[in-house]
């Protein structure tokens, strides 16, 4: 019964095929900075239906009063969708950080579990999306937050998006641009991002893969992702 299911799907919504990608990331911020590695794979589940499951790990470098640090992180998701109208899903991220304190300290951990509302609405060249999100970690307060913003496609297969968020903690806003050059036949895209909130700024660059996916960047966030 798998077998035509995996066959009818992505027809019209959900994922258009299963697909995988991999990326490298660096951040930059006031007192910190840092790099990662991430990857994702991505299902058609049946017609209109799709899900994902992605990994990523990683190491700051504190500075100032800031310390090092490693977290890794796992995440599932799982999502209705129409290739023409948008996407709402569910997602759950569990995360674990490892505090490297220092001066004769033991490390301290911390476990967060992350449960995420997400929905997109297509129109033309342009992506709404909105996010809904609780954070639960051990020996803390929950953790709340909102997101709202909007993505537009560019020619040259370039993207800009802009949003801003906020709940529980203070409100914070943040601008990105990807592209995906030409002499690559669209098999990875550059990424820049800015945010910033009240007490801190943070610059990020990263790089994506994408195994056997050549198509556009608007195709990619609309059919593949």
């Amino acid at each position: 019964m798998l077998f035509p299911l995996s066959v009818c799907a992505g027809e019209n919504g959900g994922v258009a095929e299963q697909n995988f990608e991999a990326g490298a990331e660096y951040d930059q911020d006031r007192d910190s900075s840092g790099y990662g590695l991430n990857g994702a794979y991505r299902l058609p589940i049946a017609e209109y239906f799709g899900a994902s499951l992605s990994a990523s790990a990683g190491h700051t470098n504190g500075e100032g009063n800031r310390v090092d640090s490693d977290a890794g992180a796992i995440e599932g998701a799982a999502f209705l969708r129409d290739f023409e109208v948008g996407k709402l899903g569910l997602a759950y991220r569990y995360s674990h950080t490892e505090f490297q304190l220092g001066h004769g300290f033991d490390d301290v951990s911390v476990n967060d579990n992350t449960y995420n509302v997400f929905g997109q609405y297509y129109w033309g060249n342009f992506t709404l999306i909105g996010s809904r999100t609780i954070v639960k970690t051990e020996d803390f307060d929950d953790f709340n937050a909102w997101f709202l913003g909007v993505k537009a496609y560019l020619p040259y297969d370039v993207s800009v998006s802009g949003g801003a968020g906020g709940m529980d903690a203070e409100d914070n806003y943040s601008v990105s641009a990807e592209y995906q050059p030409a002499f690559l036949n669209q098999s990875t895209s550059i990424e820049l991002g800015y945010s910033k909130s009240p007490h801190n700024d943070s610059f990020q660059l990263q790089v994506n893969y994408f195994f056997g996916t050549n198509v556009s960047l608007k195709q990619r966030d609309r059919q593949y992702r």
